[in-house]
This record gives C-alpha cells, sequence and structure tokens, in this order.
C-alpha cells in the first residue's frame, strides 16, 4: 500500500511539472496518433503501422477519461507510469522498509523516466523485475505461473519486451536449477509457459479473430528486421573516450561523458555480478540483485543498436534498483543514504539532455509558448515554427 502512494504521489509531481514542456513531433507524434486512429475504427498494425498494440489501446482507453488532445495522452501514459513505479518500490520494499528510503529511491527512478512518450520501456522493465524477483525468492507453481503471465503480456505492450522477458525469465529458472533451488524444474517450466499463453491471450485473440491481423503483424513487426538487418536505426555506442568535446560547455562535457561512461559501467557490472551469483554459494542471498541483473542484461540489447541518451534512460530502471539493493543490504547506513544523494544528480546530469523541462529552466529565452489543441505548450524556438507553420497550413486547406 505504501509502495501504491508513493508511486502516485512522485509520478504525480513529476508529471505535472513536465506536462507543458516540448513536443516530440516525431515518436510522440506516432503514438498519440496511433491511439487516436483506434477511434476511426482502424485496427494498429493491420491497418496503419503504429507501435505494438498493446501501449495503444491502453492510451485510447485512458483518452476517454483524460482527453483526446496532447495532455490527455501524456496523462495515460502517466498512468502505466505508476505501475511501474509501483513495481520497482514493491522489489525495493522486500528489504528496504524505511519510507524515506523508498521515496529517496522512487525520485530517483522519475528523474530517469524520460522520454516521457517511451514510459512503456521504463515500467515494463520494473514490472518484469519484480515479476522475477517473486519467482527467485519463492520458486513455485504461484510465481512460475505469474512469470509467465508477465512475460506474456510483455508481448502484447511490445515484442522486445517478449522477447526480453522470455530470456530473463529462463536465465532465472536455469540459473535456480543449477544451484539446487528448485526441485522439479519442468512443472515450473510447465506453469511458465502456461502463463506465457494466459497473458498473451489478447494478442492470440488478434490473431484467431481478427482477419489479416497475424499476416500484418508478422510482416511488419517480424520480417522488418531482416529487411533492414537491424532492430532500429543504428547509432554507435558513445564511448567516452571516442566522443568530441570541443566547443561544449563543461556541464555538457560532464553530461555527455557520463552518457558514455553508462554504456561501459552497465554490462560489465552485469556480468560480474550474475558470475557472483553463479559461483558463488551465497549468490542468491540478495534476490532483488540477482533479478535486477537477469532482467537489466537483456534490457541492455534496447540501447545496443541506437545508442542514444533516450534509450539508455528506457533501460537503466533495472540498473539502478540494483545498486540500491547493494546500498540497502550494505549494512552501512552512510551507504544506505548515500546511494540516492550521489545516483540523483548523477541522472540529473544524464537526463537533461532530452528533458525539455530542465532544458527551459537552463535556457529558458531559447523556448517559445505554442498553443496546441488549445493548450499552451513550451518549446524550442524551432519546433514553435514548425507547429505554427502546420496551423496555417491546417488553416488555409
Amino acid at each position: 500500500m505504501v509502495e501504491a502512494i508513493l508511486a502516485i504521489i512522485l509520478v504525480a509531481l513529476s508529471h505535472f511539472a513536465r506536462l507543458r514542456f516540448g513536443v516530440n513531433l516525431a515518436d510522440e507524434g506516432f503514438l498519440w496518433n496511433g491511439a487516436l486512429r483506434i477511434g476511426q475504427g482502424k485496427i494498429p498494425v493491420r491497418d496503419y503501422k503504429s507501435y505494438d498494440v498493446g501501449r495503444l489501446y491502453w492510451v485510447w482507453a485512458w483518452m476517454h477519461i483524460f482527453g483526446k488532445g496532447l495532455f490527455g495522452m501524456r496523462h495515460s501514459v502517466a498512468v502505466f507510469q505508476i505501475i511501474g513505479l509501483w513495481a520497482g518500490l514493491s522489489a525495493l520494499s522486500t528489504f528496504a522498509e524505511n519510507i524515506y528510503a523508498l521515496f529517496l529511491a522512487g525520485v530517483v527512478l522519475v528523474v530517469w523516466t524520460m522520454p516521457r512518450h517511451k514510459v512503456f520501456e521504463h515500467a515494463y522493465s520494473l514490472i518484469a523485475l519484480l515479476a522475477v524477483l517473486l519467482f527467485v525468492q519463492l520458486p513455485s507453481i504461484q510465481s512460475a505461473l505469474l512469470l509467465g503471465v508477465m512475460t506474456g503480456f510483455a508481448g502484447v505492450m511490445g515484442r522486445n519486451h517478449l522477447a526480453y522477458s522470455v530470456a530473463a525469465s529462463a536465465l532465472a529458472l536455469l540459473i535456480l536449477t543449477l544451484k539446487g533451488s528448485v526441485e522439479q524444474p519442468a512443472a515450473l517450466a510447465l506453469y511458465w509457459g502456461l502463463g506465457i499463453a494466459i497473458g498473451y491471450g489478447p494478442m492470440l485473440a488478434m490473431f484467431l479473430f481478427i482477419p489479416s491481423m497475424l499476416r500484418s503483424y508478422i510482416d511488419s513487426k517480424v520480417f522488418v528486421f531482416f529487411r533492414r538487418r537491424s532492430t532500429n536505426l543504428s547509432r554507435p555506442i558513445p564511448w567516452p573516450w571516442k566522443q568530441n568535446y570541443a566547443g561544449l560547455t563543461p556541464l555538457n562535457r560532464v553530461s555527455q561523458f557520463l552518457t558514455g561512461l553508462h554504456f561501459v559501467v552497465l554490462p560489465i557490472f552485469y556480468i560480474f555480478a550474475l558470475a557472483w551469483v553463479m559461483l558463488d554459494p551465497r549468490g542468491l542471498s540478495n534476490p532483488c540483485l540477482v533479478a535486477s541483473c537477469i532482467v537489466g542484461i537483456f534490457y541492455l540489447h534496447h540501447a545496443s543498436g541506437r545508442s542514444d541518451t533516450a534509450h539508455l534512460c528506457q533501460v537503466t530502471q533495472p540498473f539502478l534498483i540494483a545498486l540500491f539493493a547493494l546500498a540497502y543490504t550494505s549494512g552501512n547506513p552512510i551507504v544506505y543514504w548515500l546511494a540516492p544523494v550521489i545516483l540523483l544528480p548523477i541522472g540529473w546530469l544524464v537526463v537533461r539532455q532530452i528533458d525539455t523541462g530542465i532544458q527551459y529552466l537552463e535556457a529558458p529565452d531559447q523556448f517559445a509558448a505554442v498553443p496546441i489543441l488549445g493548450k499552451q505548450v513550451l518549446v524550442r524556438r524551432g519546433v514553435a515554427n514548425q507547429l505554427i507553420k502546420i496551423g496555417d497550413l491546417i488553416d488555409d486547406n
């Protein structure tokens, strides 16, 4: 209950503080447009190019409460962010009962939750983490079934989440089997598979009852990888020693360096942590750390092809949970309270590169207010000019 209340408060504060800043005409517009087309009687994926159907139907459903404008879409996404943050705080609460510690950890997690139209990536990595944690803590038919349901439903929200969740769940079962923590791994695997079928049920129903849905999905969501030979528009990893820092302000140099440093630290951390889990007899003594690394190492793939700040933010949540798990179980009160104090400014320095709210506070003269369906939004002047021209075209035609 405490975790849910904290999640609602923290997301509400962050959401309304950021609500009127910025607009991403490409990706955020793609989500907004995709949800609105459902109201025109269109089926995502089959009738038009879109994100995976789960997130679009989620946004469209909540738009009936919040409205179908830009802010209504953002409110809809924020509701899913609450669920994700609740999952992360619930994972931490398995060993950190101090409400102030949970609050500070929640602040750090919220700071990293950018860009806002990709909240589903942030949130589902935490949902997957909690499901794996419950299974690692107490491997049973019930936890295996729950893990499977979470894994299957991941495919409704995004095919990449399905891949990561399947891989993480399978690795968790393998580790527990090798460590001798489960007596009947085959039975647990069977219930896990049943859970996947249940969780993926909405997609299976669409494939069965909507004409051409399966063919369209396979063509646009599976074969597309083979046609373009990648999972995303590629961008090289910004190794900190290869960056061009010339002409940058000292603050931007630090931000760029820290971004590149995360691409080095995260995989090394996960590899060494999982090696310790496998080789040390006490490897399962910190289930939250185990679950964080199992989920986090597979979510790294999401930032491996298009390696920019936005994609880094989308895969960092499990890493943050792992660091808190280490700090809160260290037994040292200084480390306990120092962790969020250190992680908060690091998060701010990285996220400021894509958070238009922070950018406005740093340079308000570079922004202008423009109306979008009656709502005033503060955007960069270049974007403001684009929106004004679009409005003129609509008025003239």
